[in-house]
């Protein structure tokens, strides 16, 4: 289930930067995460994400956890190919980061801080 959504939201996948800073602005709710390289886990984490032009709410609904970040949403370029991608970047530590996503679309974004760490995908809402 989880490659499957995946792959869609990257097919979908936003390719200016424009476009995923317009479309990140909003409420945004975690619908599952991948644990490492281990299947999805739907609804493992309840993180709400209310995303304005300046800052990141973070609230984790199993803990009670607030927290605001500011971001920025940078584009990088591969070396190798035509393949853009996007970082929201924030203050979160990478290893455990809820808010490191790289891609994209209309309706979902998902990502993790390091590459065999979580992933947490969201919806927006």
């Amino acid at each position: 289930m989880a490659n499957e959504l995946m792959s869609k939201i990257s097919e979908d996948r936003y390719e200016t930067l424009s476009e995923v800073q317009e479309n990140i602005i909003g409420e945004w709710g975690s619908i599952g995460l991948v644990p490492g390289w281990v299947g999805f886990v739907a609804d493992a984490a309840c993180i709400r994400l209310s995303i304005d032009e300046n800052t990141i709410e973070l609230t984790d609904e199993n803990t009670g956890e607030f927290i605001r970040y500011t971001y920025e949403i940078t584009r990088h370029e591969s070396a190798f190919s035509d393949f853009t991608t996007f970082r929201l970047n924030t203050d979160e530590d990478l290893w455990s980061s809820r808010t490191a996503m790289k891609t994209f679309s209309e309706q979902y974004m998902f990502g993790a801080g390091a590459d065999d760490g979580p992933t947490y995908v969201y919806e927006k809402l």
